[in-house]
């Protein structure tokens, strides 16, 4: 017995793992990935403002008058099997002076909104007081308040206001919290945590109220965002009964191609929860309960047996409450409890009664795989919805939608087929769309084929097929159009943009630019914007939606831009488009020619459903990308233009007419390419290293190699001897790792290095590595950084990399203009 509880001891401790949670943190996705954590709300509740939501500011604030809120989802998720939480602490970055004072912790018991994200020019003018208005952002639908958990013309309020009462929250008495430095830990929250990740829909996050006034940074700061930091470890589900709520259907159904899209107001609705007993021995008896609008009703005890394997039905009835433009209200809840079962988080399900009703057909080998993991089809089918209900729709977000998608889903059908009897599914007279799970699917991560399968099922566009590379031939590194930003659809951009003025278009590659620059633009990985547009728009339409790459702006003017932003005049600019998933680089399909300014406006060559000048696209988008090839100057370089980013720019703009910026390496005048200035030279660089260990840079040779410093405001400078008409200059390697970002910088004879402006800015290598390199001779790669020609003695890399990584560079090459001697 002894050696029994030593064995597991070990086991367990070689088990253990350490999660730390926070909005945008990489966690491990329990199949051997990872991905983008994005389930966190936070808001401030004020006594002063009972009216008014803080959801999406920067700071949390505490005080006597105050409380924040903070949750953190997706548990079941993140912890995948290591279900045991040994240890959870909660650390909030301190924003102000004022040594702060926990006087109590709760854990939520009802469900609370964060309200949407704060968009540049949505503020709205509200008079407070005498004197005139202030700016002040009135609630949101369903977002919280001091006075309710839930704004809106059907407010639901909380017991007590501020979320001070015991219906709201119960009180964690064996949290503790301490300053540490600028940091305030919160510890002994694993017994509530462990309940939030047992019982998913029951996870609503913390409460904390403080004796002193104090700030604290929020989750849409930048950095230092809260964080909770789990300690678990596997834990083994013994035998016995598991009482799992595996569907609620709703009737009557309604035709999706019918007359009656959706049932009238007041029109008695039936909810039929489907109860299964999936574990190994019976059940004696339970007790149910439903929940309608978040209300709860009465608890109703059930002393019929349910024998292992068997499934029952419990049914209510309720009017239904439509909900033009939003569907995330109406909330319809079953939850069953039992003695012994050995499973709570499957025990509760929710669902929307305005959601659009969803069928599952699942070949049967993906569906084995399922209960390999010991889940069954249903619960694993569930769970993966509550992910999109909870997370992926809401969390969505953009300028033009700052609360995410507003329509939600619902399983309405499950079936389970044979292997290749899969065929076209077409929803049924009660299916707004099927979702299909090949066989095939199953070889890859299960959870991962989810999102991307309810998109194509429900209508969205596939923005992978706008993902082409551009074979330019042997010996030459092809050029790429995978999005940087992309999202379930395969591409897109998922950045939230609200801090930016609406007027802007986003650059959709990253290159330099002072608007955007220091601008908080962080990519979800979620739907993209154009998916967003899409589900919105198709809320009150039954089936499935329309997509939104063909909702482009009637006028596109390009504008041609240099890596430096200024404009390239005179450039010869040659669109080809994509056809059958490629390139055809045979004639293009239009040649352009830029002004004294840079700009040249596309022609419409389609007049349905919208002008746009890639012609009727393809309802898959497979037509819906250029590649644009610049000529200027003697040289050419490539770049991308897609169907969903002019979309995008419509969606953000609200104009018909938009300016499109593309940026190409090319150089203001003629160079001199068979000349190498640095070759020869003398370097130096930050570490005081000696030239001679330096000199393999400009040696002539791409074979050998120089280590770099690895520091932030490190750097390595090149001699030309004297001033030099430059207009390239290009990095060699044959190691790809290098500075994630850097400047280089090009001063002249008696210019001091630190009063010089960057020549050129590196703001993302990896893009740059995989979007723009040329393949060198004998292997290796290079990237030409080219700009206005400059006259420069000096040609310094400066590091803005952090990391401490080792970098090497085998080559560094300053080629001058036509011009210059």
């Amino acid at each position: 017995m002894l050696l029994a509880f030593l064995l597991a001891s070990v086991g367990s401790q070689a088990g253990v793992r350490t999660l730390t949670l926070s909005l945008g943190a990489n966690v491990p996705d329990g199949n051997g990935g990872s991905y983008r954590y994005e389930s966190v709300e936070d808001t401030t509740l004020d006594r002063n403002q009972p009216d008014h939501s803080e959801g999406g500011d920067f700071l949390l604030s505490g005080g006597r008058d105050k409380t924040i809120l903070i949750r953190f989802g997706d548990l079941e998720r993140v912890l995948g099997n290591s279900r045991h939480i040994r240890k959870a602490t909660l650390i909030l970055s301190i924003d102000s002076a004022t040594k702060p004072e926990l006087t109590r912790i709760a854990q939520l018991l009802e469900p609370w909104g964060e309200g949407p994200l704060h968009v540049v020019g949505a503020i709205r003018l509200v008079p407070t007081k005498p004197g005139g208005p202030v700016p002040i952002s009135l609630p949101a639908v369903g977002s919280a308040t001091w006075k309710d958990r839930r704004s809106g013309s059907n407010a639901i309020s909380w017991s007590l206001m501020g979320a001070q009462g015991g219906g709201d929250g119960a009180s964690i008495d064996s949290a503790k919290g301490v300053q540490k430095g600028d940091e305030f830990e919160i510890s002994g929250l694993e017994s509530s945590v462990q309940f939030m990740a047992n019982h998913p829909l029951d996870n609503h996050g913390f409460a904390l109220s403080f004796g002193t006034t104090c700030d604290f940074v929020g989750s849409q700061d930048k950095t230092r965002r809260p964080r909770l930091i789990l300690e678990v470890e596997p834990e083994m589900k013994p035998g016995g009964a598991d009482l799992s709520v595996t569907r609620i259907d709703r009737t009557p159904t309604f035709d999706v191609v019918g007359n009656r899209a959706e049932p009238d107001k007041g029109e008695v609705m039936t909810y039929t929860a489907h109860v299964k007993n999936q574990g190994t021995t019976a059940v004696k008896a339970l007790t149910t309960r439903w929940s309608l609008g978040e209300r709860s009703g009465a608890a109703i005890e059930v002393t019929k047996p349910i024998a292992a394997g068997a499934e029952v039905t419990f049914t209510t009835a309720a009017p239904y409450e439509p909900t033009p433009g939003d569907h995330r209200g109406g909330s319809v809840r079953f939850t069953v409890t039992a003695t012994g079962d050995i499973e709570p988080r499957n025990d509760s399900l929710e669902i929307n009664a305005n959601a659009k009703a969803i069928g599952l057909t699942v070949e049967k080998s993906f569906a084995d795989a399922v209960t390999q993991r010991g889940q069954s089809l249903e619960d694993w089918a569930q769970a993966q919805m509550r992910v999109v209900n909870e997370t992926y729709l809401p969390h969505s977000r953009f300028s033009f939608a700052p609360a995410g998608v507003l329509e939600r889903y619902r399983i309405q059908a499950i079936q389970v087929i044979p292997d290749g009897t899969l065929k076209d599914q077409r929803p049924g007279e009660d299916l707004d769309a099927v979702i299909v799970l090949s066989a095939e699917m199953a070889k890859g991560n299960l959870d991962a084929v989810f999102m991307p399968a309810l998109g194509r099922a429900v209508g969205l566009a596939n923005l992978g097929a706008m993902n082409l590379n551009y074979d330019r031939g042997a010996g030459r590194a092809p050029r790429i159009s995978a999005d940087r930003f992309g999202g379930v659809m395969g591409g897109g951009d998922t950045r939230f943009d609200g801090g930016i003025a609406k007027f802007f278009v986003l650059p959709y590659e990253p290159y330099s630019n002072p608007i955007f620059d220091n601008a908080v633009l962080d990519p979800t990985g979620l739907f993209s914007a154009t998916d967003v547009a899409a589900l919105n728009a198709g809320i009150d339409r039954r089936g499935k939606v329309k997509g939104s790459i063909s909702d482009v702006p009637s006028t596109v003017v390009i504008k041609a831009v240099g890596l430096d932003g200024k404009p390239l005049t005179g450039a010869e600019l040659n669109f080809f488009q994509s056809k059958g998933g490629k390139i055809d680089d045979g004639a293009p399909a239009f040649t352009l020619v830029t002004d004294a300014v840079g700009t040249a406006s596309l022609p419409n060559r389609a007049a349905e459903p919208r002008a746009n000048p890639f012609g009727p696209i393809a309802e898959d988008g497979s037509n819906g990308l250029f590649l644009v090839r610049a000529a200027a100057n003697g040289a050419s370089e490539y770049g991308w233009l897609k169907a969903w980013q002019l979309a995008d720019a419509y969606h953000r703009t609200g104009q018909l007419a938009t300016i499109f910026e593309l940026r190409f390496s090319l150089p203001s005048e003629p160079l001199d390419e068979a000349t190498n200035l640095a070759e020869g030279r003398v370097l130096k660089d930050s570490a005081g290293s000696l030239p001679a260990k330096l000199a393999g840079l400009v040696d002539g040779s791409n074979e050998t190699e120089v280590t770099l410093p690895a520091a932030k405001g490190a750097w390595i400078e090149v001699d030309l001897g004297r001033d030099r008409p430059v207009g390239e200059i290009r990095l060699v390697m044959k190691n790809p790792q290098f500075w994630s970002k850097f400047d280089i910088v090009g001063y002249a004879t008696g210019q001091d290095a630190g009063a010089a402006a960057p020549w050129s800015k590196e703001i993302d290598w990896d893009w740059t590595k995989q979007a723009r390199a040329e393949s060198e001779p004998g292997g290796g790669l290079s990237i030409a950084y080219r700009g206005s020609a400059g006259r420069f003695r000096y040609i310094r890399l400066v590091s803005r990399d952090d990391s401490d990584s080792v970098f090497k560079l085998a080559e560094l090459k300053v080629v001058p203009v036509r011009s210059g001697g």
